[in-house]
């Protein structure tokens, strides 16, 4: 497309996209800032140019790169729009007080296919930091993360709560970028308690998180006004009590209901 100006037909009738008009300067920014095709999130839509098809060279990039547009391309279109669910997956438990769960909001693209990977995973984990000649004192650093490109079901996804469809014209880079703004509690060796790191958790995170992508408009509000902290409480009722011991994954509505989750 050397010499070209984008909105302008080139002068090679080969090289025209079979689309025309409005569309056509949509898939043009969508493959221009992604660079790599989306053909899963359109479908026959539209055809194209052979040049666009060729592989890129890194396979790793590709993947991710895949499934980002895909997710984007399908909300802009307003087709098979991303599912957002609460995940509640097994940890190890040290003491019986120990939280059982750990969460994070799971992004996913639809239709559902469970044995591919193209989910995208939030939430807040931690490492324990040993001690050092500067600090001596082990402690607790937390971040957060986005994991992406990754398979929805696994060995320790014990359930979900279903929180709704992504509105038109958004993406999981949507649901990032207020997920970023989650504070992140960190140690500090100048505080003679570090009670923050020391009591916080993933799931502090979740119910600020929560709150957030409902404030954000990234889904519906919940019922009655409750919190994001209610929210994961009932979603946790539920998977504590209908927790399969055979590796299915349950999962409720906002109401508690059950609810198919590959809808």
């Amino acid at each position: 497309m050397s010499g070209q100006q984008l909105g302008h037909e080139p002068s090679d009738s080969s090289n025209r996209f079979s689309v025309h008009g409005p569309l056509k300067i949509l898939y043009l920014k969508v493959w221009i800032n992604s660079r790599v095709v989306p053909t899963l999130a359109v479908h026959n839509s539209f055809s194209l140019h052979p040049r666009l098809s060729e592989p890129l060279a890194s396979a790793s990039r590709v993947s991710r790169s895949f499934a980002m547009s895909s997710f984007k391309l399908s909300a802009v279109l307003g087709q098979n729009k991303p599912r957002i669910y609460t995940a509640y997956y097994a940890r190890a438990q040290q003491n019986p007080t120990d939280e059982r769960y750990h969460v994070s909001l799971l992004v996913r693209p639809h239709p559902y296919q469970d044995h591919l990977h193209g989910s995208f995973r939030l939430h807040a984990v931690n490492k324990i930091v040993p001690p050092t000649e500067e600090l001596p004192i082990p402690h607790e650093e937390w971040r957060f993360e986005v994991l992406t490109n990754v398979k929805f079901k696994t060995d320790k996804l014990r359930g979900l709560l279903y929180l709704g469809k992504l509105p038109d014209g958004k993406s999981v880079d949507d649901v990032s970028e207020a997920c970023a703004k989650v504070p992140v509690p960190q140690y500090n060796p100048s505080e003679a308690s570090n009670s923050a790191t020391a009591v916080w958790r993933c799931t502090n995170w979740l119910w600020d998180a929560l709150d957030v992508i409902v404030q954000e408009g990234l889904i519906s509000s919940f019922p009655n006004d409750i919190s994001g902290k209610d929210a994961w409480q009932i979603g946790r009722e539920f998977v504590t009590a209908n927790e399969s011991q055979d590796g299915q994954i349950v999962c409720c509505d906002i109401h508690g209901r059950s609810y198919d989750y590959t809808k």
